[in-house]
């Protein structure tokens, strides 16, 4: 696995709420995943080899929850997908 970013929550989260995404070159697929504390799970993505194969869609399954990659998030994540697949 390559970096693991954390995203802006969306407005209205839950205290404690952490939202972080990344790129798994071993599934290779995009994750995110958003809990509050330590156990309670707002969402998870990309559990599956393939399931989120481009940024794209990424970034459409986050908006469904009113999250957003920053530009510099997206960058990153861009670089590890290439750095990922050429492996």
């Amino acid at each position: 696995m390559a970096g693991r970013y954390v995203l802006p929550n969306p407005p209205g989260a839950a205290e404690h709420t952490l939202t972080t995404t990344g790129w798994d070159a071993h599934f290779r697929t995009f994750w995110a995943q958003s809990y509050v504390g330590d156990e309670q799970d707002v969402f998870r993505y990309g559990t599956a080899p393939g399931e989120i194969p481009t940024q794209e869609q990424l970034a459409e399954l986050l908006r469904t929850h009113g999250v957003t990659i920053p530009p510099e998030v997206a960058r990153g994540l861009a670089l590890d997908h290439r750095q990922g697949s050429a492996l």
